[in-house]
């Protein structure tokens, strides 16, 4: 049996798939149909997933393994290593073969555990400015229903939340406070396992971009193909309230089994559009004052500078 030997691990809202999809179109690569298998975030426990998220996510695993063939699929929860083995069943000689789940990068227990299984994979960390990173993260819950709240009232009720983790609040705050996540990579992996890159360089350069990543997996850097960094919060509810109500009711979900004509047709129909409001200069300040010393601490460790993080 073949084992995965890459892992992108994060972050999350930083371009994963977009790098997902380049290698998944590669000849020298393999990736897991499951684009997010989640399979070695241990202490992520889907029992205290909240009502909103479960009704959003995907957890019908033994029935997907049922099949004979395993269709594309974005996120679930693997639980069995048996499930997880069969994710990399058609590999034959490509020289990686991998997966990317997001939460490994805030998980406490993933780093040791992705070593357990293979000590010689090698990781990739795509970062984006926190503070873009968690108002992107922002737009997407606001569009899944997971809130109807302005930016800034929706990182205090979640920064105040008594049961915090993953699947059961939203992290926006969290989930950009990366250097402790990076540190328990490189502590348990080495440096030279572990390849840090920046969603702004995906952005501005993509073929550099590509090229280093290429380069630091040993596959060819010409098999490629390039495109703007995917996003996944085109359409934004005009009526949070409303569409939050609709994903408790499991109306969305129900609408959603249908072709991807009729659940845009009907999220147009609520009152959905593609105006993607701006973070005002008030919440910049607000994030700003938050993440300042996160950010001069990542600079240092990564020998980076991050100084137009924080303009």
């Amino acid at each position: 049996m073949n084992q995965a030997n890459f892992f992108l691990v994060g972050a999350a809202k930083s371009g994963t798939t977009s790098v997902y999809d380049f290698l998944n179109h590669h000849s020298e690569a393999l990736m897991s149909p499951i684009k997010e298998p989640n399979y070695f975030s241990t202490d992520i426990s889907i029992h205290k997933f909240s009502e909103v998220y479960k009704k959003t996510t995907f957890l019908e695993v033994d029935k997907y393994f049922s099949n004979s063939k395993l269709e594309p699929l974005q996120l679930t929860f693997v639980q069995d290593r048996k499930h997880y083995d069969r994710l990399y069943e058609k590999s034959s000689d490509e020289i990686i073969r991998g997966e990317c789940s997001t939460s490994y990068l805030y998980s406490g227990n993933a780093a040791q555990n992705i070593f357990n299984y293979n000590p010689d994979a090698k990781i990739v960390i795509v970062l984006r400015n926190p503070i873009q990173r968690a108002y992107s993260h922002y737009l997407m819950a606001l569009k899944y229903g997971f809130t109807d709240k302005d930016f800034l009232t929706a990182i205090q009720e979640d920064q105040s939340k008594e049961e915090k983790g993953w699947g059961c609040s939203e992290l926006f705050i969290d989930l950009g406070l990366y250097t402790e996540q990076i540190d328990r990579y490189f502590n348990v992996f080495g440096k030279k396992q572990v390849e840090v890159l920046f969603m702004e360089d995906l952005k501005s350069d993509p073929r550099a971009f590509y090229s280093r990543l290429c380069e630091f997996l040993k596959i060819d850097d010409q098999d490629t193909f390039f495109e703007d960094v995917k996003s996944n919060s085109a359409l934004i509810p005009r009526y949070p309230r409303l569409n939050k109500f609709f994903v408790k009711i499991g109306l969305k979900q129900f609408v959603k089994q249908f072709s991807p004509h009729v659940f845009v047709s009907f999220l147009k129909l609520l009152g959905f559009n593609s105006k993607v409001p701006k973070m005002t200069l008030k919440e910049n300040k607000f994030m700003l004052k938050i993440y300042q010393k996160e950010i001069e601490k990542l600079s240092l460790m990564l020998n980076r500078d991050l100084t137009h993080w924080l303009l």
